[in-house]
C-alpha cells in the first residue's frame, strides 16, 4: 500500500493506493478521503501523518477492498482475500512506505 497525503488550514486529505498480486492477475485499486477540520488551523507533518495513519487509512480501507471485489467480479475472477488493515503491519508507522 502506497499511502499519500497532504494538508491545509482547512482539511487533510489523504490517498491510498492498493496493488495486490494473485495467481489470477495484478490488481490495482485507490481511493480517497477528505477531512475537513472545524476551524482552521495550522497542522505540523508529523502530525498529519499520524492521522492519516491512525484514522484516514482505517476509514478508507473497506472502500479499496470493496474496489477490490468490484474489480475482480468485473472481470469474471475470484477476487482476492485482504487481510484485516493493522498500520504497525503494513510498513505504515515505520516509515517503510513513502508518504507524498
Amino acid at each position: 500500500m502506497r499511502l499519500l497525503q497532504d494538508s491545509n488550514t482547512e482539511r487533510i486529505r489523504i490517498r491510498c493506493q492498493l496493488g495486490v498480486h494473485s495467481r489470477d492477475g495484478i490488481y490495482s485499486v485507490d481511493a480517497a478521503g477528505i477531512f475537513k477540520l472545524l476551524k482552521p488551523v495550522q497542522v505540523s507533518p508529523d502530525l498529519v501523518r499520524t492521522f492519516a495513519v491512525q484514522v484516514g487509512v482505517p476509514a478508507v480501507y473497506p472502500y479499496l477492498r470493496a474496489e477490490l471485489q468490484m474489480a475482480a467480479r468485473r472481470l469474471g475472477l475470484k477476487p482476492p482475500i485482504l487481510q484485516l488493515f493493522r498500520p504497525e503491519g503494513q510498513g505504515l508507522l515505520d516509515g517503510g512506505t513513502p508518504a507524498a
